[in-house]
């Protein structure tokens, strides 16, 4: 389980940063503020579906049967595979038990901070206040051309810069200094708070919050968080432009205003509010400014022929950045003879031991049947099932050797010497060594890949 854990998590990081990556350059073809943002949004949510798909795979890992696991681990795990030391699992099993415990304690302290901010909101717009007469009728005037009948327009105190917030019964609240704005300037700010709720930009929002904070330890994520705010802010500042055209200078001057009003204030809360940061601030007033070309056809395809390929190559690369895991072990038959055979010491039908030779070719008797069957059964107390089966094979062919091939080679010399009684010489049966039980052993076992050959077991 450790190992199949940090295979799918290498593999999810690799995955995502590659497809930020192929985002970033995807970005830089596409023409409109619009496109970029569902590219990044698209970016976000696969991360967060391919997020839940490697926890559903850990879930199924742990409640498949042992057999399962072994069958499926030979069959599905494909990938780049990298083998490590045996004894690696149990520390990269420890490592992620402590890391996906700081992450449940970081993604909660991130949940609880996000449900403060919504209760802190709460509590303010306990003190929101209607607004005078003539800006509700400039709001009025504009809600018509919409198809957001039911959204109200609230003032409140304390408020550095106009606002949106819920995406069912949405609310637009404004600060107390719209009432010195002209008709013009309140016209751009409703207008691109409603681009706001038309886009739908609060659920939006709300998801790519609980994306970033499920998927924290990602840096990634961050960059395409901040990047699908940018582009949220640049398709709206269009959509005043072209869908309702205003003054240039005017919407950039309102922009200004209230960029230096919330300068001043420290205020937080999960609203979409119209102004940002200075850097950010400084790149909406030139894309405002600037006028904005006719595509023409060629460039159009041009850019989907690009977008079309890069998306292509992510597909294609995509199944080659699986990161399989894996450990060296022993055949568990191979296992059962390095562990649970003595060689170092013969058994004698009296039970003591004695020392023996380990050079090759040693010739210490076997044990007997019984003494054999006997360990067979102690090690059927084993703690693991699967262990014991496998230990059980192993004895099964011993004893099989045991029994057998030692008369039937006794048998086959005193044929040669013109002896055709084997009874007569039961005596003087004798039986094979050990390195013959395991030659005679790997063999009957089929073809074993003999990865320790210089090992005197």
């Amino acid at each position: 389980m450790g190992l199949y854990a940090a295979s799918a998590f290498i593999t999810f990081l690799l995955q995502t940063t590659v497809e930020w990556a192929v985002c970033l350059l995807l970005v830089r073809v596409a023409r409109s503020p619009r496109t970029r943002f569902h590219l990044w949004l698209a970016m976000l949510l696969t991360a967060f579906l391919q997020w839940v798909w490697l926890w559903a795979g850990i879930a199924r890992r742990a409640l498949l049967t042992t057999v399962e696991v072994s069958r499926s681990s030979t069959v599905g795990d494909t990938g780049h595979r990298l083998t490590l030391n045996p004894g690696w699992e149990k520390r990269i099993a420890t490592v992620l038990m402590a890391l996906a415990i700081c992450y449940v304690i970081v993604f909660l302290g991130l949940l609880l901070r996000a449900a403060w901010l919504r209760v802190r909101l709460s509590k303010a717009l306990r003190h929101k206040v209607a607004t005078s007469q003539r800006l509700s009728q400039v709001f009025r005037e504009l809600r018509l051309l919409t198809p957001f009948h039911d959204c109200r327009l609230w003032a409140l105190p304390g408020l550095t810069s106009p606002a949106t917030f819920g995406w069912r019964r949405p609310q637009i609240i404004v600060p107390f200094e719209c009432e010195a704005q002209e008709n013009s300037e309140l016209e751009a700010i409703f207008w691109h708070e409603l681009s706001h709720i038309h886009r739908r930009d609060a659920l939006w929002d709300a998801v790519v919050r609980f994306c970033r904070n499920l998927l924290w330890f990602h840096p990634c994520i961050h960059r395409a968080f901040a990047a699908i705010r940018i582009e949220r802010e640049l398709a709206c500042d269009r959509m005043v432009i072209e869908d309702y055209p205003v003054g240039r200078d005017t919407y950039a001057a309102c922009l200004l205003r209230f960029a230096r009003l919330n300068a001043t204030s420290d205020i937080s809360t999960p609203c979409i509010e119209l102004t940002s940061g200075a850097a950010f601030l400084n790149l909406r007033v030139r894309s405002i400014l600037r006028e904005v070309p006719e595509a023409t056809f060629a460039s159009t395809l041009r850019r989907a022929t690009t977008g079309v390929a890069l998306i292509g190559a992510l597909l294609t690369l995509m199944p080659g950045l699986r990161i399989v895991l894996t450990a060296i072990s022993v055949r568990p038959v191979l296992a059962s003879f390095a562990t649970h055979v003595p060689t170092a010491a013969t058994v004698r039908p009296n039970g003591h031991r004695t020392k023996a030779s380990q050079k090759h070719g040693d010739t210490s008797p076997l044990p007997a049947v019984s003494e054999t069957n006997a360990a067979t059964t102690s090690i059927s107390h084993s703690s693991d099932p699967a262990v014991a089966a496998s230990h059980r094979v192993g004895m099964d062919v011993l004893t099989q050797y045991g029994d057998g091939r030692g008369q039937t080679q006794s048998v086959e010399r005193d044929s040669d010497r013109g002896n055709s009684n084997p009874a007569t010489h039961s005596g003087s049966i004798s039986q094979p060594s050990w390195a013959t039980v395991a030659v005679g052993a790997a063999e009957r076992l089929g073809n074993i890949d003999l990865d320790h050959d210089h090992d005197r077991h």
